[in-house]
Order: structure tokens, then C-alpha cells, then sequence
């Protein structure tokens, strides 16, 4: 993968990171307080999802990629991005590993192992979805 193609797709990434942390704060402040961990977590999971697919359709484009190659590694480096970043932000808050791996457990509502999941795949479907509407 070319460093300006890198450099791009990370940019992109930084460009959902302000619609994830509102809606964390959304999430925290409004939904749980309101409707309970067990309602909010998938609501929350579904909204971050809708925003990331709607960023990344408006997006993608823009770079110009051809090769199923590239759009892979850019998901690749998405989840990277989002694991770093996950991960370094609970230790700077003093979250303990085990403590920040409680996000993965999907039995509590919590969606987010999907999320890091669509985000790793969402540049290859839409890819080809741009594909199947232009061709």
C-alpha cells in the first residue's frame, strides 16, 4: 500500500473518530440513563456502524483505489487505528486490561467486537457495492 494511500485512509478513519466519541457521550449521557445498558449498547453499536458506512460511502471514492488488495488493507489499518486508539485511551483513563476487554463481551448488549469487525470489512463491501451501481 503507497504512503499517500496510507496517509489518506487514515484521514479518513480520523474523520469517524469525532461521530464515535459523540456517540459514546450519546450513549452514556442520554441512552443508558434512559433506556438501560441492555438497549443502549446495541443502539449505540447500530448508530456508530450507520455513521461509519456513511462516512466511508462518501469517502472511499475519493481515493481512487482500484485493487480488492488496497480496500483490504485499509481495513486492516482501520481496525489498527481503532484498537490503538481503544486500547491507549483506556490506559490513559487507568482502565486495567481486563477491564478494557470487557467492551469485547457481546453477552452484555455490548456490540462493540461487531463494530471493530464491520469496520475492518466495511472498505471491501463498499467497494464492491460502488462496483455492482457504476459497472
Amino acid at each position: 500500500m503507497k504512503i499517500r494511500l496510507l496517509l489518506k485512509s487514515f484521514l479518513i478513519w480520523l474523520c469517524i473518530m469525532p461521530y464515535a466519541i459523540i456517540n459514546g457521550g450519546i450513549r452514556e449521557k442520554l441512552l443508558i440513563p434512559s433506556f438501560g445498558e441492555k438497549i443502549s449498547f446495541p443502539v449505540s453499536g447500530v448508530m456508530l456502524c450507520v455513521m461509519i458506512y456513511v462516512i466511508g460511502f462518501v469517502l472511499l471514492p475519493k481515493l481512487k483505489c482500484s485493487s480488492k488488495r488496497d480496500f483490504r488493507n485499509i481495513g486492516i489499518l482501520w481496525v489498527t487505528a481503532t484498537l490503538v486508539f481503544e486500547f491507549s485511551m483506556g490506559a490513559a483513563t487507568g482502565l486495567s486490561f481486563r477491564e478494557m476487554l470487557k467492551a469485547y463481551d457481546f453477552t452484555t448488549g455490548n456490540l462493540w467486537l461487531f463494530i471493530v469487525i464491520f469496520i475492518g470489512f466495511t472498505p471491501s463491501v463498499i467497494n464492491r457495492q460502488k462496483r455492482l451501481l457504476y459497472n
